[in-house]
């Protein structure tokens, strides 16, 4: 008698209306998933985006020691050019 009483309440629920919060609850379930999917993918992308805008912006600005080596090396081929060119016109005068 005790645990009758006790479940007396989900015996006056039909099984339909059990069935029927079931299924909306899953529905409710699925569409928040979705929901959530879509938001982070969009938010991959665009932190995705962003990043590889940040490293252009970056790898515009800075210079490796490579590339200031080769500046150095022109600025020094140049300036050597131009002694030379320099040096044939004193002789020629």
């Amino acid at each position: 008698m005790l645990i009758d009483a006790q479940y007396h309440s989900v015996d006056t629920m039909k099984d339909t209306d059990i069935t029927a919060l079931i299924k909306r609850r899953a529905i409710i379930n699925i569409v928040i998933y979705v929901i959530t999917i879509v938001l982070l993918v969009i938010y991959y992308f665009n932190t995705d985006k962003f990043a590889r805008e940040l490293i252009k912006k970056i790898n515009n600005k800075v210079e490796t020691s490579n590339d200031i080596h080769n500046k150095k090396q022109k600025q020094n081929k140049t300036k050597q050019n131009n002694s030379r060119i320099n040096n044939k016109k004193k002789k020629n005068k």
